[in-house]
């Protein structure tokens, strides 16, 4: 029987990026017990959700993400402010946003050459027809519970991380569970097609299921 892996795209912020608002959130963490929130070094900007995808599909989509990543530049990025879904008064997640240098288009139009990538290979794409937002996600409810997410949103509403340099996209496989891990499959740097590569590596803290 055919099976399927849960992939999305993203973007990963760097080891000091990571590290600056770790310690920003040191204090809300502490305050705030009912939030699951995600390690640091699981955190990623995606930038499309494809959802469970049939193993006979795979190859179409890294193809055609390995073409539109050759058309993408690297970009200036910095996390951002702060929000929750579906609002801060009844959340199920919190967020901190990303800010592109000058107004930069790059990341949305990267984005969306990722969702037609996926709609080109076949796949539903899930969710894919709202706006894009990019957004790192800090901490989920428990289960459907929802919170009152103002105190945290509030503080770090005026939250400005370190400028950074994004020159690299990863396919990356979910799997569910209290907290989410993930693998990396794909790698591309921005404007090489040539340089897709398999990553024989994890980020730090994943393991195989």
């Amino acid at each position: 029987m055919m099976g399927s892996v849960r992939l999305f795209a993203a973007v990963s912020p760097p080891l000091a990026a990571r590290r600056h608002l770790a310690e920003a959130l040191e204090r809300i963490r502490a305050a705030d017990e009912p939030w699951r929130w995600v390690d640091p070094p699981r955190w990623h900007l995606t930038l499309a959700f494809f959802g469970e995808v049939a193993e006979d599909r795979v190859p179409s989509l890294v193809s055609r993400l390995s073409r539109a990543v050759a058309r993408a530049r690297p970009l200036a990025l910095r996390l951002a402010g702060a929000g929750a879904f579906d609002r801060p008064t009844r959340a199920r997640v919190l967020w901190v946003g990303v800010e592109v240098r000058e107004d930069d288009p790059g990341l949305s139009l990267l984005a969306a050459r990722c969702v037609a990538a996926g709609r080109r290979s076949g796949l539903a794409m899930p969710g894919a027809d709202r706006p894009f937002r990019g957004h790192l996600t800090l901490a989920r409810s428990a289960g459907e519970e929802r919170l009152d997410a103002r105190e945290v949103v509030t503080a770090l509403a005026d939250y400005r991380g370190p400028w950074w340099t994004a020159s690299e996209l990863s396919l990356m496989r979910s799997f569910l569970g209290p907290q989410p891990r993930y693998e990396v499959i794909r790698q591309w740097m921005f404007g090489e097609a040539s340089s897709e590569r398999i990553a024989a590596h994890r980020r730090p803290g994943d393991r195989r299921p």
